[in-house]
């Protein structure tokens, strides 16, 4: 288990319901819920097309945009380009008529540093219900693990944390 998950891990049960009250504040928005590479597919002219909304509802943006860095992309990919998703989302926002007013980007960050604290449950849930013994299973819970340790360590969620 990497050093950074095991500064988070023991202390994240005592945590969930705050961090959750955090993430229930707003503003909301429709969220899919479940905004993973594995839901997505990409059409010959690069037009994304998402599956699965049986998870949908109402959130705050965030959490979509950090459960797909913290989720879907390999660490590196994550360090490079995470604060450029960010950026790029919310540029997104604007440009799609959201009221600036609510489009506050330091607010945002911390949206998106909860909602990737948060995604420490996929993991934690993930690792609990398979069998590790399985070379397979152990990659899976692995590569969580990676990406999550870097997620940590790289917007300081520690800090996040009563």
């Amino acid at each position: 288990m990497p050093d950074a998950i095991m500064q988070v891990g023991p202390r994240f049960g005592e945590n969930v319901a705050p961090l959750l009250a955090s993430l229930a504040k707003g503003p909301n928005t429709l969220a899919h819920g479940d905004y993973r590479a594995d839901n997505m597919l990409f059409a010959a002219n690069d037009e994304l097309v998402v599956l699965d909304f049986q998870l949908i509802g109402t959130g705050i943006g965030a959490y979509d945009l950090a459960y797909f860095v913290t989720q879907s992309i390999s660490a590196d990919d994550a360090s490079k380009h995470e604060r450029e998703l960010f950026d790029r989302w919310i540029d997104g926002l604007l440009a799609g008529g959201a009221p600036p007013d609510l489009v506050d980007k330091k607010s945002l960050w911390e949206h998106y540093r909860s909602a990737a604290l948060f995604c420490l449950a996929y993991p934690i849930i993930a690792s609990r219900g398979m069998d590790l013994t399985d070379q397979r299973s152990f990659e899976l819970v692995d590569c969580m693990n990676t990406r999550f340790d870097r997620a940590v360590r790289e917007l300081n969620l520690v800090s996040l944390l009563k």
